[in-house]
């Protein structure tokens, strides 16, 4: 059956078979007799390419639309991203020697270039454009940098100067983390407890005076689920920000 909050989820609820559906490409958690099940309907239904089991006494590595899948022997598993994105966007900005920085942003300030509040043009601004269109999709897997790519994403219709040089600092961020993964290893049953973790940028729009949420949800030490959004209304104080993250946090864990 297809889950509610979920069109491209799918439940059995006789094998216990979860599965998530991309195009024509399956990802299926689910025990070891059920997954061999599973295997056999659908290469009796369906023109198969390729099918991947993986764990304890099958594969240890496979890949889910160009993610690495790793299983780390009693352990569990990892989630890898793809790198090709980072290492992709070094090239064409000229950053494929660079040396990696120790964050994804870093605070304004100190001397600046003259004309860093120059808009940019042509073919700089179309560079700027798909840099950052990539760096939006590859955040998707790396929630460490979403608050730096939203900052990106804001002038994305009027690039200047000084976005180039942060959308360059969080490309050679990401150089020197092409290893960060999510590790999903083995841990006692935390039972129904969800935690929600949550912080704020008070005022961070300079033109809106709006904040920031950013945050994700744990399950045990498996995150669930990450966010960072701008906020709705303006905080007029940094605790009515951190309110407002706190309950997306917790709008989450529901």
């Amino acid at each position: 059956c297809r889950l509610k909050g979920c069109a491209r989820a799918f439940w059995h609820p006789i094998r216990l078979i979860l599965s998530v559906m991309h195009g024509d490409d399956f990802f299926s958690a689910a025990q070891r007799a059920q997954q061999k099940w599973l295997k056999g309907f659908l290469y009796r239904t369906f023109k198969v390419k390729k099918f991947s089991l993986l764990g304890e006494g099958e594969e240890s590595e496979t890949t889910f639309l160009n993610r690495r899948l790793v299983y780390v022997p009693k352990l569990g598993f990892e989630y890898h991203p793809d790198t090709r994105h980072p290492l992709a966007a070094a090239r064409n900005l000229g950053l494929a020697e660079a040396k990696p920085v120790a964050a994804p942003a870093a605070k304004d300030g100190g001397t600046k270039l003259g004309d860093c509040l120059d808009e940019l043009e042509g073919e700089e601004k179309a560079l700027y454009a798909a840099e950052t269109g990539r760096m939006i999709y590859y955040s998707l897997d790396r929630y460490d940098i979403q608050y730096a790519v939203r900052r990106l994403a804001i002038f994305l219709s009027a690039p200047r100067r000084l976005d180039m040089l942060r959308l360059k600092h969080l490309v050679k961020y990401l150089l020197g983390t092409l290893e960060y993964c999510w590790c999903f290893y083995y841990q006692e049953n935390p039972g129904v407890v969800v935690v929600g973790i949550s912080d704020s940028d008070w005022a961070e729009d300079p033109r809106t005076r709006k904040s920031v949420s950013s945050g994700y949800i744990t399950w045990g030490r498996h995150v669930l689920e990450h966010f960072c959004s701008g906020q709705q209304v303006v905080a007029l104080s940094s605790a009515e920000a951190e309110f407002n993250a706190a309950v997306t946090a917790f709008l989450g864990e529901l």
